[in-house]
């Protein structure tokens, strides 16, 4: 009796050849995953720490006003501050070109301390600045 030749592979080499593919699509995957969770994260960090400038200002021009705290939401951010005084100085004295003298200014400088806690989606962001305003002495 002769053997016929059976082509084709055998069960032992399909199944090494489906596990090193199912290897390769589950790191592929994982990897693509970790990207997009790196992704966004690098987004709302950006988001977050982009608008701190703007902010600044906005708190800045509230310190002059006469505020030491405060809480806001700004473009989907929200945002939480507080000032704390740090010193206070008299502004130098100045010329007066017009009575040929140096006078001494009434107005006082105020140096704060900014505390801002900024938040979006599930992150959490925390800064510090200094500010400076002035006024009148009374």
């Amino acid at each position: 009796m002769m053997q016929q030749r059976i082509e084709g592979f055998s069960l032992i080499e399909v199944l090494v050849a489906a596990f090193i593919l199912f290897l390769v699509l589950a790191t592929v995957t994982i990897s693509y995953t970790g990207a997009v969770k790196s992704s966004l994260a690098a987004s709302e960090s950006l988001k977050l720490n982009n608008y701190i400038p703007v902010l600044s200002e906005h708190i800045s021009l509230d310190i002059q006003a006469g505020e030491n705290s405060g809480s806001a939401v700004f473009l989907g951010v929200e945002y939480q501050w507080t000032a704390e005084l740090i010193e206070t100085k008299p502004v130098v004295a100045f010329y007066d070109a017009d009575n040929r003298e140096v006078r001494q200014s009434d107005t006082q400088a105020y140096l704060w301390r900014v505390n801002l806690i900024s938040r979006y989606n599930n992150r959490q962001s925390q800064h510090s600045f200094e500010a400076v305003s002035w006024q009148k002495a009374l």
